[in-house]
């Protein structure tokens, strides 16, 4: 999969979600859990796409490096990631997550300065800092391909954004649903 590279965090990108879900045997069990930044629009509209793109290699190295395998964490585009996981390890992850992208900015007064950098100093409109929007899925409950299944955790996670962002919604595949 190193050929599935993400040129800008050096994650796995889309391609390599991709060839990781269609390796996997019908037994193996994964859950997807999609990630969008939230508040990252206005970093790249107020401080421009050079520092965007910055912060978003930090983001990938401090937040989504937690991330150990089986797991597997990728960016897909833009402000968005993926984590694919066992199961068993899904609310635990998301937790890390959150709990990561916090720890990476410190709040003074109205702004918000990055850890990895202090010189960096972001007074986003909403809530004063970065934060991460969570949905998860069982992949084996929604869809056959690789899209599909996606789909069903990306939902969630939009989810997870109107209910406040900062947040992590999940989905069984039974209906029944949970926020956290």
């Amino acid at each position: 999969m190193s050929q599935f590279t993400d040129a800008l965090t050096g994650l796995p990108d889309r391609r390599a979600v991709q060839a990781y879900l269609e390796s996997l045997s019908s037994s193996t069990a994964r859950t997807a859990l999609f990630i969008d930044i939230d508040g990252f629009l206005f970093v790249n509209g107020v401080l421009g796409h050079h520092e965007g793109d910055r912060i978003l290699k930090v983001i990938a190295r401090k937040v989504f490096g937690t991330v150990m395998p089986p797991a597997l964490a990728a960016r897909i585009g833009g402000d968005e990631f993926i984590v694919l996981a066992p199961p068993e390890r899904a609310a635990e992850i998301a937790d890390q997550l959150h709990h990561a992208m916090r720890q990476l900015f410190s709040t003074e007064r109205r702004d918000v300065k990055l850890k990895a950098d202090p010189s960096v100093i972001i007074e986003p409109p909403d809530r004063g800092v970065l934060t991460l929007s969570i949905g998860v899925a069982p992949l084996a409950k929604f869809g056959a391909s690789p899209g599909e299944r996606i789909a069903a955790a990306e939902a969630a996670c939009q989810q997870a954004k109107r209910r406040g962002r900062d947040c992590t919604h999940t989905v069984q595949g039974d209906e029944s649903e949970t926020d956290a």
